[in-house]
Formats: structure tokens, sequence, C-alpha cells
């Protein structure tokens, strides 16, 4: 108790504050924290917008690039696009797509040849246009050719349904089948061995009934060459029928072609990479 007692007293001997002084530095801190309020909404009045502004960048939907992916002769290229189909283009031919495809459709341009192996997308259907038709499908395994140039374009299905859309009306294609679509327009669909038309991957090829000038298109776009052709009566009637798995050597090629059209020459100048048939 005595101890208590001590502090009790001690506390008289504790000097009393200066009220006016405690109401003065009251004053201070009060007008220093509503500066530092003040300046604080001032800030969040020039950072609220740009913040807003930074948020709808972020949830806006960017531009799409449209890119394009050319293979000179003698070459093939591999592309992987935006949702994941896979592309092989072969040589001469033209791919154009976009960086990043939309909800509703996935379009690609071609001009040449590819093989296509497309990610499955029941909402978003997978659409290759070319100058005589176009293909949609929703995922699957095919190759389309279409050279210009070329006499015939041609959809081949390995797995999945296509729809095929020409000139002269619409299509559906099953496993196995060939369709041709020529320069008038006109649809042939055939039963084929599919895998045969996937060769090319590989650097092999398929020649069905080939004439002189599908067998210099060959020439052109496997083994890169400018092809020179004296036009005779032993080639008229050339009609070809062969295929390869893998790739041939130019020269194994070109005798075998020695060997199907009776009579054939050639002469190659490697320097300038030209071929001559005579």
């Amino acid at each position: 108790m005595s101890k208590l007692k001590q502090y009790w007293d001690g506390l008289d001997a504790v000097p009393s504050l200066d009220e006016s002084k405690i109401e003065e530095s009251l004053d201070r801190l009060i007008h220093k924290l509503g500066r530092q309020k003040r300046m604080a909404g001032s800030v969040l009045l020039v950072l609220i917008p740009v913040l807003a502004f930074v948020g709808l960048f972020c949830i806006w939907p960017k531009p799409t690039e449209m890119l394009q992916c050319y293979v000179p002769l003698g070459e093939q290229r591999q592309l992987t696009l935006s949702d994941g189909t896979k592309v092989t283009l072969n040589s001469g031919s033209t791919l154009v797509y976009s960086d990043k495809f939309d909800n509703n459709q996935r379009k690609v341009f071609l001009n040449g040849q590819a093989a296509f192996e497309v990610t499955k997308n029941e909402h978003s259907p997978f659409v290759v246009s070319t100058y005589a038709f176009d293909v949609t499908v929703l995922g699957t395994v095919f190759d389309v050719s279409a050279y210009p140039s070329s006499s015939q374009a041609s959809v081949v299905l390995l797995e999945g349904q296509v729809s095929i859309d020409y000139p002269g009306g619409k299509t559906l294609l099953e496993p196995g089948q060939l369709a041709k679509i020529n320069k008038d327009g006109s649809l042939a669909v055939n039963g084929v061995e599919a895998l045969d038309y996937f060769s090319w991957r590989s650097g092999g090829f398929v020649l069905k009934k080939a004439s002189m000038s599908d067998i210099i298109e060959l020439l052109e776009r496997q083994y890169g060459l400018e092809v020179r052709y004296n036009y005779s009566e032993k080639f008229s009637d050339v009609c070809i029928t062969a295929k390869s798995a893998e790739r041939m050597s130019l020269n194994s090629f070109l005798q075998l072609l020695e060997n199907l059209i009776p009579g054939m020459k050639h002469n190659l100048d490697k320097e300038n990479n030209t071929l001559e048939l005579y």
C-alpha cells in the first residue's frame, strides 16, 4: 500500500499541460491532414481516368493482323496457327491468315497446295478459301490443291468430313474421297487412297493419268526447276500413272520419265537451274 500511495502522491509533481498549446497543436495537425487529403483527392481525379483507360485497353479486343507465308519452289513450310491447327505448305504456295481468329469463324486464304490438321471447334468453323472453292470444316485432316495455273483444283479428305462450296453448288466429302473441280466449275468425286495424296509432305508424289503439263508442273514445284518443253507428237498422248511415297532424286525421276515416255530426252543445266525436255 505504501508504494501505491507514493505513486499517487507523485502525480501531483507532474507539470500540468497548457490547454491552449494542445488546441494549437491539434489545429496544425488537422490543417496538415486536410491538405494531404486534398492532394490525394487531386491525384485520384487524375488517376481514375488513366486507370479506366488502362482497364479498357486490357479487355478491349485487339485488332487482328493478317500474315502471309510464301514457299519458294522446291521447298516446304510448316505452320501452327493461333488455334493450334497445323499446316504444311507445298512449294510455290501462299497462305494468308490471321494472327488471331475470332470466335465465330477461322478463315485462311490459300493459293497453291497445303495439308491441314484442323483443331476441332464446333462453335468456330475452319474455312479454306481458294480461287476455285471454299472448304469448311470443324476439325479434320485434308489436303487442298488450288494452283491457278493448273487445269484442276482438288480436295482430298483423310479424316472427318468437309463441305465444299464451289460455283456449281455444295457437296460433302467423306474420308477416302477426292473432289476435282475443273476450270469450267464442274466437280467430280471419286474414291482414292487418301494417304497417297499426302505423300508430297515427305517429298513423294502421285501422278494419275498425268499429261505432259502435269509432269512439268511437278518438276518445277518439287525440284525448283525452270522447265523448257519442246513440244512434239511423241508427247501428245502422254498419260502416266506413277507414285512414290518418298522423295526421289532428280536424276532418278528423270530416268523414270524416260522409261515411261519412249523417246524422251533431257538436258539439265545445273548452273542455271533449267531443264530442257525434248
